[in-house]
Order: C-alpha cells, then sequence, then structure tokens
C-alpha cells in the first residue's frame, strides 16, 4: 500500500485532490478503488498517519491543464486556484511553472473513520 505525504493535514470529507510534482506518482500504477495510506509530516519530519482513503483517479497534466473543477477539490485550500497552486508548490520546491508536468490524485475518504 502506498502513502502519500502532506505538509499539512487539511482534507475534507469526499473527495481530495493533490497535486504531486513530475511523474513518479503518475508511474507507481495506482487504480482507482485501491486504498493509500495519508501521513502528515510537516518539514519532513513527525510522521502521523491520520488514515486510509481511496483513489479516484490518477491524471497527468501541466498546471495549466489541470481544470478548475478538479482543483476546486485541492485539499489545501490555498492551492485551490492555479495560482495558489504555483505559489505553494514554489514556496516548497523553488519555482514552479504552470507548463511543468505533474501528477494529480484524486482521493475520497471518511473523515469519520481516519485516525488522530
Amino acid at each position: 500500500m502506498e502513502t502519500l505525504h502532506f505538509i499539512s493535514g487539511t482534507f475534507h470529507p469526499g473527495l481530495n485532490v493533490t497535486v504531486r510534482r513530475g511523474l513518479a506518482w503518475s508511474q507507481k500504477g495506482l487504480l482507482p478503488g485501491e486504498t493509500i495510506t495519508l501521513c502528515v509530516c510537516p518539514g519532513g519530519h513527525n510522521h502521523t498517519v491520520i488514515g486510509q482513503a481511496r483513489v479516484a483517479f490518477v491524471m497527468v497534466a501541466q498546471v495549466a491543464g489541470i481544470p478548475d473543477e478538479l482543483i476546486a477539490y485541492e485539499h489545501e485550500p490555498s492551492c485551490r486556484t492555479k495560482e495558489g497552486l504555483l505559489a505553494a508548490m514554489s514556496r516548497v520546491f523553488g519555482e514552479v511553472r504552470s507548463d511543468e508536468i505533474m501528477t494529480v490524485i484524486g482521493f475520497e475518504m471518511d473523515l469519520s473513520r481516519a485516525s488522530h
């Protein structure tokens, strides 16, 4: 089972989206319906598994090509626009451009069953 690591533990019930730089996550072979583990590790430390989720979809796109309808489900509120997503990713990784290839992962979780 794959583990998605997050800097922020902000999630909402139902569909969540996370955007990962590059193709590494698209090449892991995640399939819709597969269970993944969610881990919050601010600053890369203090790993806290908060629960599991089911993969809804995996897609590859440039940031500019990610549909606004999907970005609206971004787990992190500041990333729910392309501008906000680029700014947040640039703070973490250095400059991130709108023409860069990203892997978009949609996952569904039930917060009532998440462990804290």
